[in-house]
């Protein structure tokens, strides 16, 4: 795992949350078509019944709970951008009133973590 990747960011993200007594729900269900080859029969059932189950294009990377509440977070390196399909999903959680945040790297996650833990006091 590269030190400044996406998924080693969230690798640390999910331990720092863990560490914080939240919640953590990975929704990248869609990264384990990895392990199909492309013309794999069994890709192409994988996905149907994901997508079957609510899988949404764009869906933030977790869900985590808190004191009450639930956040979509949405995680991207210093330098990542939203794909079109992520800036719908985050439309759409704005439209239903349900929170939705990007986090950019380890300092804005104890920031968030921080706010959390402020405002149950």
């Amino acid at each position: 795992m590269k030190a400044n990747s996406e998924h080693a960011l969230q690798y640390n993200i999910v331990r720092a949350l863990k560490m914080s007594g939240f919640i953590v729900l990975d929704t990248d269900v869609m990264d384990a078509l990895k392990y199909f080859g492309k013309n794999n029969a069994n890709r192409y059932a994988y996905i149907s019944h994901h997508k079957g189950m609510g899988y949404t294009k764009g869906q933030a990377d977790l869900i985590v709970g808190k004191n009450g509440k639930f956040w979509a977070l949405e995680l991207k390196t210093a330098t990542g951008r939203q794909s079109p399909e992520q800036r719908e999903f985050q439309a759409m959680c704005a439209e239903k009133g349900l929170d939705y945040k990007v986090i950019r790297g380890i300092q804005e996650i104890e920031q968030f973590i921080q706010g959390v833990n402020d405002a149950k006091k």
